[in-house]
């Protein structure tokens, strides 16, 4: 009676308005083989013959592209396979307000020529389930930065960027950012032959910026080594898990930060890093554990789907979703931020059992229309201290369009 009361209460005060006029989207397929059902060979040529709201479904491959996305909103999804679509450095900018930007299920490769970046985007920017890596065969590798943007949100990732100068994994500046179940590893310094050792790079360095941070793991980079005889030389100093600068404002739930390992000297070896430092801008510690969401990549209009949700044992949990993702807002009915849009619906709810992990299939509603879409949904926790929003997920919804099949093995 409980869960039904519950479930009444927080489904009258979110359901609000009904599903506008169905959008025509396309779904755009690429396959380094070209395939059957395959449309283009490049992902930059998809992306370029993409329109605002189209899918490009990318079919497992190495792609040894560097990708810009400007002036438009699309989703970049990875198609189900054994193995994640390779790429090399992207840049989204200027999405427009009103449209938004997903990316699911890549690998990116970065290397001295690549960029990784979101710039000056006023509508929401979403990278979910994306492994971001340093190329083997080169000597460094730039992190990524979000500058001058209204919403980025990183979710269910990781980014490892090993050789830069001291470089930070992810910078932040004037920007709001919402970063969930992700780990972040600071840059190593290089080593050295006749100077002291660099710095290791922080994890994550927000300057003037806004970031909601909730189960991520930072880990500062390693300080150089000196690799000379010269024992007057001392190593360089770990890098810091946060770097908070300017007039920022960060508020982390649930959070580990390690502090990057001191470079090693035949003299003097650097200092461990700092789990935080903070220059100036307040943090702020929220209480409680953080929640998970994550739906299936890719879905079917009208059939069953999987979400699982990540809980505390016997709290009940809600399934929140909607077609459309929205800026970031901290209402004080929730522990969290919400970043889905009206109209929202609950298809679904439960106890999470003693696993921690409640699996619910729910069919994806009709009424989101006859074409491909994206679902975005959040978990919803009742926690002794109130309602617990969990980290975000998306799904591509296909509907007139069947799953293309996939290139002959």
């Amino acid at each position: 009676m409980r869960a039904r009361t519950l479930s009444s209460l927080v489904m009258n005060l979110l359901l609000a308005g009904a599903l506008g006029a169905a959008q025509t989207p396309r779904v755009l397929v690429v396959d380094a083989e070209l395939g059957p059902g395959a449309h283009f060979a490049s992902v930059g040529a998809a992306l370029a013959a993409a329109v605002d709201g189209d899918v490009v479904l990318v079919r497992p491959a190495a792609y040894d592209e560097d990708l810009e996305l400007a002036d438009k909103g699309l989703t970049l999804v990875a198609a189900p396979g054994p193995t994640r679509p390779v790429l090399g450095g992207l840049v989204v900018r200027r999405v427009p307000g009103g449209s938004r930007v997903s990316v699911r299920g890549f690998e990116l490769r970065l290397d001295q020529f690549s960029t990784l970046a979101v710039e000056e985007c006023a509508g929401p920017v979403w990278l979910e389930d994306v492994r971001v890596v340093h190329d083997p065969g080169t000597n460094f590798a730039n992190g990524m930065r979000v500058v001058d943007s209204e919403a980025f949100v990183l979710t269910r990732s990781s980014l490892a960027v090993p050789w830069q100068n001291s470089g930070p994994s992810l910078w932040v500046e004037r920007s709001s950012v919402q970063v969930f179940d992700s780990r972040l590893t600071g840059a190593d310094a290089r080593d050295q032959l006749f100077s002291h050792g660099e710095p290791g790079g922080a994890a994550l360095w927000v300057l003037d910026g806004r970031a909601f941070l909730s189960g991520v793991t930072l880990e500062g980079g390693a300080g150089g080594d000196i690799l000379s005889p010269i024992c007057a030389l001392r190593g360089g100093n770990g890098g810091p898990g946060l770097l908070v600068s300017g007039q920022s404002r960060v508020e982390r739930q649930d959070c580990t930060l390690v502090p990057g390992a001191g470079g090693t000297s035949c003299g003097t070896d650097g200092l461990p890093g700092e789990p935080m430092i903070v220059e100036g801008g307040v943090v702020r510690a929220l209480p409680g554990s953080a929640r998970g969401c994550r739906l299936e990549p890719v879905g079917a209009l009208g059939k069953d789907t999987t979400a699982v949700l990540s809980g505390r044992p016997g709290e009940l949990a809600l399934l929140l979703v909607s077609p459309h993702a929205a800026l970031a807002s901290s209402a004080p009915l929730f522990q969290g931020r919400l970043l889905l849009g009206a109209p929202l619906r609950i298809p679904f709810s439960a106890l999470v059992p003693a696993s921690g992990e409640l699996r619910l299939t729910f069919r994806i509603p009709r009424a989101l229309g006859p074409e491909a879409r994206t679902l975005h949904a959040q978990g919803l926790f009742l926690d002794p201290a109130g309602l617990v929003l969990s980290s975000p997920s998306t799904q591509v919804v296909l509907g007139a369009h069947p799953l293309p099949a996939g290139p002959p093995r």
